[in-house]
């Protein structure tokens, strides 16, 4: 029997197994996950991550170390450089999210990691559009998967579809939080550390977001939940300190990393100009390396003479070192050059949104080692549509405006303010710090539609009769 009010209890879980089939669907149109050129990386990386724990343990038998260089035909060139392995301190990937790829690929299979990300992003979908009927909000989640780029980032072989959950947790907490109880929200909330240490990306946005939902829910009275959202950054800070240490770079909130925003400042200009006139004699490692100083990200990181192959592991961990300190010289040099790059890369990036990026692939593993062969057959695919995502982002724009004009939720004004606050973030993060790539943006841009959706379109009534909304019944929320 189906409760009066209610929806039958298949519904939910038939539901989101659809819409995380839809979800999936460029994977399952070409047989296999998509890769991207850092795809080998996070699997190599992986495999050594485990070699350390198992090695500490005493339980890993003698075995051949993972290579650093991509395998197959991956191409080296999709977002400027080349894949590099983790099995070094030095150039490090995610050590979580490569430690969940690697034992869900060996225990579950090539499918394994995409099908994770793809059921996590629909039940958030699914729980932040909850005040909907069932049937509106599967079309809510088929509209995201036909007109957007959406399931291009979420059948890749990648960390890039995580980075969306990092929005998705609060928006879910304070749109629905009044149904949800302390160890949904606990649950919630670990799913957002995760994806803040899936990719150093993250890491600000995560910032963000934890500091966004701990006062609202302070302003609420929620002083549990206050405290709760605490947890997850000082967990990244942990977490990512301990690896720091254990790879021997030293306790830091992205341990091991190339020196990526050196390499920016130099591609604007005041690095180069800089570094030009300052090199050799000054004594930077970066100095070390080079006679005449490459003027581009791709060249300075992961081209043929890059700091990936000139560079010892000496200098490498010498530059990483330095770079704070040598950007400082940088901006004390030319402030105003400096902040004008970067502020106009973050803005470009905020309007410049795209697919994935990634390719149709073939994938073998070993417990060492994962080849990625480009599927040429997959070439009939459909491209992402760019111009229906367009329409939708400039009528989901509108859509909010309205929202915040005339809000038809008690947190409408809080929820859009909070994805305008991170969509900028985001663009300054990723694109005055690295570079302005349209896949950044694309990673959140379908949530302008989507929140537009969540809030204009009428929602239920509860078996009293009464909007599930801002007059919603209380559940058993977090103190």
């Amino acid at each position: 029997m189906t409760p009066r009010g209610g929806a039958a209890p298949w519904i939910a879980p038939a539901a989101l197994a659809l819409l995380t089939a839809l979800l999936l669907w460029p994977a399952f149109a070409t047989g296999a996950p998509w890769a991207f050129a850092d795809t080998t990386s996070y699997y190599r990386g992986g495999a050594a991550a485990w070699g350390i724990l198992l090695d500490a343990m005493g339980l890993r038998p003698d075995a051949p170390a993972p290579s650093a260089a991509p395998a197959g035909n991956v191409p080296t060139d999709l977002d400027g450089g080349e894949a590099m392995g983790g099995a070094t301190a030095t150039g490090i990937r995610s050590v979580p999210y490569s430690l969940g790829v690697y034992a869900s690929i060996r225990l579950a299979g090539i499918w394994a990691p995409v099908v994770a990300m793809a059921f996590a992003t629909a039940g958030l979908i699914w729980l932040v559009a909850g005040a909907l009927r069932p049937a509106v909000r599967l079309a809510i989640g088929a509209g995201l998967a036909l007109l957007t780029a959406l399931p291009f980032f979420v059948s890749l072989l990648q960390p890039d579809a995580a980075t969306v959950f990092v929005v998705l947790v609060p928006l879910a907490i304070m749109l629905r939080g009044e149904r949800l109880g302390g160890w949904a929200v606990a649950g919630l909330l670990t799913l957002m550390a995760f994806a803040a240490l899936a990719h150093y990306g993250n890491l600000p946005l995560a910032a963000l977001a934890m500091l966004w939902l701990g006062l609202w829910a302070w302003r609420r009275g929620r002083r549990g939940l206050s405290a709760l959202c605490l947890g997850p950054i000082v967990a990244v800070g942990v977490v990512n300190a301990a690896i720091g240490l254990v790879a021997g770079t030293g306790p830091s909130l992205a341990p091991g990393r190339f020196p990526i925003l050196l390499a920016r400042s130099i591609e604007d200009g005041p690095g180069h100009a800089y570094l030009t006139q300052a090199c050799p004699e000054a004594e930077y490692a970066f100095c070390e390396v080079y006679d005449e100083i490459p003027d581009n990200v791709g060249a300075v990181l992961w081209g043929p003479d890059g700091v990936a192959r000139r560079a010892t592991d000496d200098q490498l961990a010498r530059i990483g070192a330095e770079e704070l300190s040598l950007l400082v010289d940088i901006f004390r040099y030319d402030p105003w050059g400096q902040i004008e790059a970067f502020l106009g890369n973050g803005l470009r990036q905020l309007v410049l949104f795209g697919s994935a990026q990634g390719m149709p692939a073939r994938f073998r593993h070993t417990p060492y080692d994962l080849e990625v062969d480009r599927l040429e057959g997959g070439a009939w695919l459909p491209s992402p549509p760019a111009a229906a995502e367009r329409m939708l982002v400039v009528l989901g724009l509108a859509g909010l405006l309205w929202a915040v004009w005339r809000p038809p939720h008690p947190e409408a004004r809080g929820a859009v303010a909070f994805l305008a606050a991170s969509l900028i973030l985001y663009a300054f993060v990723c694109g005055g710090l690295s570079a302005p790539v349209p896949r950044y943006q694309g990673r959140l841009v379908w949530l302008i539609p989507f929140l537009a959706a969540v809030l204009l379109l009428p929602r239920r009534a509860d078996r009293h009769g009464a909007s599930d909304g801002g007059g919603a019944r209380r559940g058993a929320p977090v103190a």
